[in-house]
């Protein structure tokens, strides 16, 4: 099983692209600990704007799991991936249009050369596979990062392939676009996803943040009417 520790709330960064950061957690291995965090890009992204975001992160930040990545006007994801490299980062993303896209980011130092990103659902759901376990003999760890929907005909799309990755040890975090418990909102009670309200009972998927002694209400706050809601969420499945 893979041991992760909860650590303190990194406040969001501050940029014009108003990258969202929710509470990382940390999975020690055998070199060195790496934390993983989720984050809403909001999309599209300029490329300068995203070196500034990348001049902010923490160097604790090992693996970041980002939604809403949607490449900014003429751009190309060569050229994102260049300044990714800049900060010693792997970018491997599926870009999305409007709003959607998923990418993940990879520290050199977890992983030499760039892991390959299995793309399940175009710009919703891809993840990458690293060896993070102390035990060299564990299996290797998914890193999934998943884009939600509120629409109920979307979300039918993304149940089998999450379903199926479910078997398997696996960290999903991202942006589910989902409340599963009446405190997560004030304003989005329609918004709620039974189908993972169902995984986090079964224990099938047990939300990270919620094992902290003290979790906070809101890993996020978002404008919607002047209210909050926790929609974004890193989950182990009972075999991490």
């Amino acid at each position: 099983h893979v041991l992760v520790n909860p650590v303190h709330h990194v406040p969001p960064a501050q940029l014009a692209m108003q990258a969202e950061v929710s509470n990382p957690l940390t999975i020690p291995t055998p070199s060195n600990d790496f934390d993983v965090c989720t984050g809403n890009l909001h999309g599209p992204i300029v490329l300068e704007r995203f070196k500034i975001y990348l001049s902010t992160l923490p160097t604790a930040h090992k693996v970041l799991l980002l939604t809403e990545f949607k490449l900014g006007e003429g751009a190309t994801i060569e050229r994102y991936k260049q300044a990714a490299h800049q900060y010693h980062y792997h970018l491997l993303a599926s870009p999305g249009s409007p709003t959607g896209g998923v990418a993940i980011m990879v520290h050199h130092t977890v992983a030499r050369d760039p892991p390959k990103l299995e793309v399940v659902v175009p710009a919703r759901l891809a993840y990458v596979s690293l060896n993070v376990h102390p035990d060299p003999d564990a299996p290797p760890l998914n890193l999934v990062v998943f884009y939600g929907s509120s629409i109920g005909r979307e979300r039918s799309v993304l149940t089998r392939p999450l379903e199926k990755l479910l078997k398997e040890p696996c960290l999903i975090g991202g942006d589910f676009n989902a409340t599963t418990m009446d405190s997560d909102s004030t304003a989005l009670t329609s918004n709620h996803w039974a189908w993972l309200q169902g995984q986090e009972k079964s224990g099938s998927m047990v939300d990270a943040i919620r094992l902290l002694a003290d979790p906070p209400p809101y890993t996020r706050v978002r404008a919607y009417r002047g209210t909050k809601s926790y929609i974004d969420r890193i989950y182990l499945t009972d075999l991490a």
